[in-house]
């Protein structure tokens, strides 16, 4: 599993008032081919209720001429619980689902055994240590 290790937790569309982000983690099962990203927050408009976003995406090597390092990333699927939370987003979950985004591609660079970089292709960077 890996944690972000340094970097500003941000949410989109003027919800920063209303959303605090909290632990995010990441699961890479090498066998499969996939990423679960899983993000906890909290929503303050509802009574400070708390969930969770895990989104799954596949990863495959970026065909060349990329370098390397680059992965190209492939939605597959996406649960928010608890459930009462889910269906109250039901209506806008394509909404919520474009906020994150999961497909493209990234480039990675190690390092040490422990630090990775991330670079997206909508310009973000992730550092994060593995725990």
């Amino acid at each position: 599993m890996l944690r972000p290790l340094v970097g500003v937790k941000k949410t989109k569309l003027g919800l920063r008032e209303f959303v605090k982000l909290g632990d995010f983690l990441q699961r890479i099962d090498t066998q499969q081919h996939t990423a679960s990203n899983e993000v906890s927050f909290s929503v303050t408009g509802f009574g400070k209720f708390k969930g969770q976003l895990a989104i799954t995406a596949a990863y495959s090597p970026a065909a060349p001429p990329h370098e390397a390092s680059r992965v190209d990333i492939a939605f597959q699927s996406a649960t928010l619980a608890p459930a009462a939370l889910e269906q109250l987003f039901r209506a806008n979950y394509a909404l919520l689902l474009s906020i994150f985004n999961p497909d493209g591609w990234l480039d990675v660079t190690y390092v040490d055994d422990e630090i990775r970089i991330g670079r997206d292709d909508k310009g973000n960077v992730f550092v994060v240590e593995r725990c």
